[in-house]
């Protein structure tokens, strides 16, 4: 099922102004939102960069959503590491445990996190397992804490796991774009969506070059 929905997100295109993406990817959009043009008469370019603004819209999008995709990856670690939940009782206590399977850390494998992000000491460790000293000494465990620092670099499937999973909840819809200041090394932009539950985001931000790739910044007003 994994492997399916992988192959969907690299196959997944940014759609034209009005349409939402099925999926996001973040590789596929670096390679579709910029490349080399020569004609000057070409609206969305910079310091000859040509960009595709649905692509750059969605990219700020993205940026914006960050702490929401990031709990998204984080709880698909979280269930990948507690399903099958076991529990023992002495009639007053329940406790409740699970072990790390082979089929949960080859799970774990495909999003890129090995037995060395696994620890019960090192709680720095993308995963650190949790419980009390009785039963890691047997190798149960009660939680898990996830970490996931620079994850869109890092860890590139799953952040792509998180991004997809977000536009299919969400299901954003470009409304409105408009550039409000532009100049050879720079344009601003106001863009609406619309969420499939239909709440109104509205952000503000600047497309600019920057050693020869094309960036978005959101505006220090906007939260991230």
């Amino acid at each position: 099922m994994r492997n399916f929905l992988f192959a969907c997100l690299l196959t997944g295109l940014l759609t034209s102004c009005g349409d939402e993406p099925a999926n996001y990817d973040p590789e596929a959009h670096e390679g579709s939102a910029t490349q080399k043009i020569e004609s000057p008469a070409d609206a969305n370019q910079i310091d000859g960069l040509g960009y595709n603004k649905d692509s750059i819209a969605f990219k700020a999008f993205i940026i914006y959503s960050a702490a929401n995709i990031r709990s998204l990856c984080a709880s698909e670690i979280a269930r990948i590491t507690e399903k099958d939940k076991r529990s023992t009782t002495d009639g007053i206590r329940t406790t409740y445990w699970f072990t790390l399977s082979k089929d949960k850390t080859d799970s774990l494998a495909y999003y890129g996190i090995h037995d060395k992000d696994i620890s019960k000491d090192d709680p720095s460790k993308v995963i650190f397992l949790t419980g009390n000293n009785d039963l890691k000494n047997k190798g149960l465990y009660e939680g898990t804490i996830i970490n996931l620092p620079d994850i869109e670099h890092k860890f590139p499937v799953l952040y792509a796991y998180g991004c997809a999973k977000y536009f299919a909840d969400n299901k954003p819809k470009i409304i409105s774009s408009t550039i409000t200041d532009q100049s050879t090394k720079y344009a601003d932009y106001d863009v609406e969506f619309m969420l499939a539950d239909g709440q109104a985001v509205y952000l503000s931000y600047t497309v600019r070059s920057e050693h020869g790739r094309i960036n978005v910044v959101l505006n220090k007003d906007e939260d991230q």
